[in-house]
């Protein structure tokens, strides 16, 4: 059982780390659209 876990081990350990990154990811593009937007439609705003 625990030669098992040791061979399993090298395979599991990156998964929260690509969690995580995909988490980040996910987080950047939510920003970088979000910023986006709100610099094109201060664009297209008509001027006082």
């Amino acid at each position: 059982m625990l030669i098992v876990l040791l061979i399993l081990v090298p395979f599991l350990m990156p998964i929260p780390m690509l969690v995580l990154m995909l988490f980040t990811s996910l987080l950047q593009a939510f920003v970088f659209t979000l910023l986006a937007m709100m610099y094109i439609s201060g664009a297209m705003e008509e001027g006082h």
